[in-house]
């Protein structure tokens, strides 16, 4: 996994406790191949790295062409 940003980083350091980072991705897609390699990079990130992750969810909205994904980390 990519190192957090400074400001995440700093508040997650700073108690010592068990926490969750949620974070949202949008995708505006060209086509329907953009949303698959999304979607490919999705699996891979998630297949690679099963244990750091309490969910993980994929929509893809095919009317505006737009995926969102959302990544719930175990820290």
């Amino acid at each position: 996994m990519e190192k957090k940003n400074d400001i995440v980083s700093s508040l997650t350091g700073s108690v010592k406790t068990k926490k969750h980072i949620t974070t949202k991705i949008e995708y505006f897609c060209n086509d329907s191949e953009d949303a698959e390699r999304v979607f490919e990079k999705v699996t891979e990130v998630l297949s690679d790295n099963i244990d750091d992750f309490a969910k993980i969810t994929f929509d893809y909205n095919a009317g505006e062409n737009k995926v969102d994904v959302e990544v719930i980390e175990h820290v």
